[in-house]
């Protein structure tokens, strides 16, 4: 089965990345790097706000509601459409902006391109979570199972690096313990995402 993260990349292709990296100011390369760390980020708070029963009852809500996988179709405009800041704020709260400083600095896009490039996969994923939904028929309790499983994928594609800075990321913007990028401050946010 797919990951959303799977359906996003695939979605994007090379026109989406060229886009992205033009908004950016950066080369292809430099685009992909950001979004391979963007995603799982993204991935990993909805995982950490859907991991109890409210949080996914609201963010299954909001697949159901708004988000059907179109997306997906046309991703240049979801990406523009401006709907990102708003989706961005429901999945990070106030910790937005240390969300967008902790990326930059890991990416090497800095916080302002940070918050664009959230911007502009918020919207993605969510249409790819809202489609995997719509077409298996998904419950609440399927959503969790989806987010636990795609978190772990995306730590087994890991080769150390991605996911230590993404261990950093999440420890500071979730409330974990960030700082060292070790695999033990990484297993313990995973640990919590995926309720281990």
């Amino acid at each position: 089965m797919s990951s959303a993260l799977d359906l996003v990349t695939d979605a994007l292709g090379n026109d989406g990345i060229s886009a992205i990296a033009d908004k950016l100011g950066v080369d292809s390369d430099g685009a992909t790097n950001a979004i391979g760390q963007a995603l799982p980020m993204l991935l990993g708070a909805l995982s950490h706000n859907a991991s109890d029963d409210d949080g996914a009852g609201s963010l299954f809500d909001a697949l159901t509601n708004d988000h059907d996988g179109s997306a997906l179709s046309n991703p240049l405009d979801a990406m523009l459409n401006g709907q990102g800041a708003k989706i961005l704020g429901h999945i990070f709260g106030d910790k937005e902006d240390q969300a967008a400083q902790l990326l930059g600095d890991k990416s090497g896009i800095g916080a302002g391109g940070a918050s664009k490039l959230l911007i502009m996969l918020a919207p993605l994923l969510l249409g790819a979570l809202g489609k995997m939904m719509k077409s298996g028929g998904g419950s609440k309790g399927d959503l969790q199972s989806q987010l636990e499983r795609d978190a772990a994928k995306a730590k087994e594609k890991d080769s150390g690096d991605l996911m230590g800075g993404l261990g950093d990321i999440l420890g500071g913007v979730l409330g974990g313990s960030g700082g060292s990028g070790s695999s033990g401050v990484l297993g313990s946010i995973l640990g919590k995402v995926l309720g281990r």
